[in-house]
């Protein structure tokens, strides 16, 4: 019942023209939610909720595509939850949906993540004891004042599992920019060179997305002698990056060059099964979801999102049945406004099953990638 309330409220706005529709969405729909939104007994079980979605699709696609997308949130919305990502909100978990154009990684809820410090074969002096007790009982902010204390009083101390250990400071509180800045702008070459140290730069570069950038450093560190334990932890890592750039034939090589070094042959298998699994993936289609969507809730149907076909199935065919009822009757007021309602859900329901489409595929990739991300451990 709240969503065709709230479909019905921002129909006005289709009369604004978009320099308008700029300066007043915003007072437009803070009025909903201040005064309708609230007075709900139960939220919304998206994220964003609908309110807030459409006032950002609207402000940025303009009144016909953002009446469009709408349309669909409000035909998707509490339905096929299993098909979505979850976030942590204050108000507890919710199902992610932001906007299609915008980069939701940063709000895909992944568990706890724990980070231990890391150490050498030297026997620790007591600073550096107290330092590693602090990060692996998640003090991870006075480590790093104890770091910096210990870098000033003593720089003998000083050393490269130190400085690694100030990385996994930054990296456990999510301070990526500033893990990378120490990185390049430290002069010590052990340091840099240090292949341990490169795995927890490489990983921070995979947090920000800069899958090139890892990729160099670990091949760089591969063209030299390495360890075979070593060797064995950058061909992993390496393996994941090209299988997250959609690389699965080079991924599967990689994987399969971890497997001959027979450091971990169980995990070395294990990656090569999600890679094999992750080819064999059937993909949606995203052409033959919006051609099938000219049937309403068709092409949501083939995305595997029943509840929510069914949703756009009913809506589409009684606001098609009241536009109609309405001409046939000469009541042409009420016939424009239904006809508006069933334009918007229309379009919005092929355009929705094309994003759903893309959507499902990217996160069945991603469902399996994270199996492999959560053994080598970010």
């Amino acid at each position: 019942m709240y969503k065709y309330l709230f479909i019905l409220f921002i129909v006005p706005l289709s009369a604004l023209g978009q320099n308008s529709l700029n300066d007043s969405t915003d007072d437009y729909f803070n009025f909903y939610q201040k005064y309708i939104s609230e007075i709900r007994p139960i939220s919304c079980p998206m994220y964003p909720s609908c309110s807030y979605y459409a006032k950002e699709v609207i402000n940025d696609k303009g009144i016909f595509q953002g009446l469009s997308l709408t349309a669909d949130r409000l035909i998707r919305d509490g339905h096929d939850a299993i098909h979505y990502d979850l976030t942590l909100t204050e108000n507890g978990f919710k199902v992610l949906d932001i906007p299609f154009y915008k980069d939701d990684s940063k709000y895909i809820y992944t568990g706890n993540k724990y980070s231990f410090s890391y150490g050498d074969e030297i026997w620790d002096q007591k600073e550096i004891s107290f330092v590693k007790n602090l990060i692996n009982n998640g003090f991870y902010r006075e480590a790093l004042l104890e770091i910096n204390r210990i870098n000033f009083f003593k720089p003998s101390l000083n050393t490269a599992e130190l400085f690694i250990n100030k990385i996994i400071c930054y990296k456990a509180l999510n301070e990526f920019e500033k893990a990378i800045f120490e990185y390049e702008t430290n002069k010590n070459l052990k340091f840099k060179n240090n292949l341990d140290l490169v795995l927890n730069i490489s990983k921070i570069y995979v947090e920000l997305d800069n899958l090139p950038k890892s990729l160099e450093m670990i091949d760089n560190s591969l063209e030299s002698k390495v360890p075979v334990e070593n060797l064995n932890d950058l061909l992993e890592l390496k393996g994941y990056i090209l299988a997250k750039k959609g690389d699965l034939a080079k991924s599967l090589r990689t994987f399969e060059s971890m497997k001959e070094l027979d450091v971990y042959p169980i995990k070395a298998e294990s990656h090569i099964s999600i890679i094999n699994k992750t080819i064999s993936m059937k993909q949606k289609n995203p052409t033959l979801a919006g051609i099938l969507s000219v049937i309403p809730g068709a092409g949501y149907y083939y995305t595997g999102n029943k509840q929510t076909a069914l949703s756009s199935l009913i809506i589409n065919s009684l606001l098609f049945y009241a536009t109609y009822n309405n001409v046939s009757k000469e009541n042409y007021g009420m016939a424009a406004l239904t006809g508006i309602f069933n334009l918007a859900f229309y379009i919005g329901n092929i355009q929705g099953s094309v994003l759903r489409a893309k959507k499902v595929n990217e996160i069945n990739k991603n469902s399996n990638l994270n199996n492999i991300k959560r053994k080598i451990r970010f």
